[in-house]
């Protein structure tokens, strides 16, 4: 709007707004909301990321476990073949295993 077309509007007319006064309200009213959904959108980016951040976390997590079994796995099956290729009198039964006396 030019400068000239807002001081035309500047004439007030007895408790009334002005168009000028209207149009500059209202121009602030769109920056506000302008002001708010940007804040909107940043706080969900930020809620997003540390959801993302999270998940990240817990499948880390998940992972190492995963990798903690899959070793246990391979020691079990070791030991395992071990047992199977002893000689059959020294092969240990599962209860003498089991109650074995720890020295």
């Amino acid at each position: 709007m030019s400068t000239a077309l807002k001081k035309s509007y500047l004439v007030e007319k007895k408790g009334k707004l002005t168009r000028y006064e209207f149009e500059k309200e209202l121009s602030h009213l769109y920056h506000r909301m302008d002001d708010v959904e940007n804040k909107l959108s940043q706080k969900a980016d930020d809620v997003v990321i540390t959801m993302a951040l999270n998940h990240r976390r817990e499948l880390d997590h998940l992972q190492k476990e995963i990798d903690r079994l899959q070793n246990e796995i391979e020691h079990i099956k070791i030991e395992r073949e071990k047992e199977s290729n002893k000689p059959e009198n020294e092969k240990s039964s599962f209860w003498k295993r089991l109650f074995k006396k720890s020295k």
